[in-house]
């Protein structure tokens, strides 16, 4: 029985209005007294939890398509890379003019998967710059 039908059959509320009120005005919720009996304020129950779901999704929507294009853009730039590598094949350990391979780039950039494809097509794990010098297993 819902809370309705118990103060309709003449038991006592065992939790205050008040308190539910306080309660509901914490959570910015509302209060329905419904009857699963006589069916009363159910429609308006399942329609204000429908309209909230719905104003959920609409306000969630900005952020899931900022995380889309931001992972867009990623794949985009690792793609990018990944063409690079494919093109510098012929010459896969030469520097460019601050004395970086592409070896040194990618694992500056910590694209680690791109580090190992790079060792996979014979980069020279063992290669260094003026400022550091890579050590690959």
């Amino acid at each position: 029985m819902t809370s309705e039908d118990l103060l309709d059959a003449g038991r006592p509320r065992e939790v205050p209005l008040e308190t539910v009120a306080a309660g509901a005005a914490e959570l910015s919720a509302q209060i329905f007294q419904v009857s699963s009996k006589t069916g009363e304020n159910i429609n308006e129950l399942f329609t204000q939890v429908a309209r909230d779901a719905l104003a959920t999704l609409v306000a969630a929507e900005p952020a899931a398509a900022a995380q889309a294009a931001a992972n867009q853009a990623k794949a985009r730039e690792l793609e990018q890379y990944r063409q690079e590598i494919l093109s510098s094949i012929a010459d896969i350990n030469k520097k460019n003019d601050q004395g970086e391979a592409l070896l040194h780039r990618y694992a500056r950039l910590g694209f680690e998967e791109l580090v190992r494809m790079l060792v996979d097509f014979g980069a020279d794990r063992t290669i260094k710059t003026a400022r550091i010098t890579l050590m690959f297993s």
